[in-house]
This record gives C-alpha cells, structure tokens and sequence, in this order.
C-alpha cells in the first residue's frame, strides 16, 4: 500500500489559498495534499463549511499516529490489567476489560486500515 503524504498538514490561507499542504518547516511547504476551495466534499457545502471540513481534515490527520500509539499503550495495559491479576480479581479484571480491550482492537483497526 502507498503511503500517504507525511503529517503535519495545515490549511494554507497563503499563496495558494484553499489548499491544504503539508509543512515541511514553519512555513514552508510541499506540494498541494488536496485543495478545499474547490468543493472538497460537496459543491453545496458553503464556503465556511469547507473551511471547517478543512481545518477537521488537518487536525484528523496530525493526530492520527498519537492517536493509535495512545491506544495500543492503553490496550496493552486493559491486557496487562486483565490476565495478570489473581484469580477473583482477574474475574473482575476480565469483565471490566474484555469489552474495552475488543473495542480498541476493532478501533485499531479501522485506523490502520486492516479492516
């Protein structure tokens, strides 16, 4: 699978306004990501609507790798949490863990794309 354009992107209101780009440094940029002034989702979105979904577009994918990473920290606990208590709390431990554990895996992988 190809990968995507490398994060952080932001939404440039510069030099080629409606796009959004990935930064390389502070200010300077790459090559147009996707452009939102041209009617990103729908042409019946008004314009403040497109710059919303932009600026959504932007934090969803610069907080996506912090996000997963979080997640599997978390799962490994619920894990750790779950299987390596004494029998009568693991039971608890299971029943409280189980459910939470299957959603991040099902979560995990609908954000990396397996599924």
């Amino acid at each position: 699978m190809t990968k995507h354009t490398a994060t952080p992107w932001e939404v440039d209101y510069r030099g080629t306004l409606g796009h959004i780009k990935a930064v390389i440094s502070p200010g300077m940029f790459t090559p147009t990501v996707c452009r939102f002034d041209k009617h990103l989702v729908a042409a019946s979105l008004s314009e403040e609507e497109r710059k919303a979904n932009a600026a959504f577009i932007c934090r969803a994918c610069n907080s996506h790798e912090a996000l997963i990473e979080a997640l599997k920290q978390s799962t490994a606990l619920l894990e750790d949490i779950a299987f390596e208590m004494s029998n009568e709390a693991m039971q608890v431990a299971k029943y409280l863990c189980l459910p939470e554990i299957e959603r991040n895996h099902t979560a995990l992988k609908l954000a990396e794309g397996r599924e």
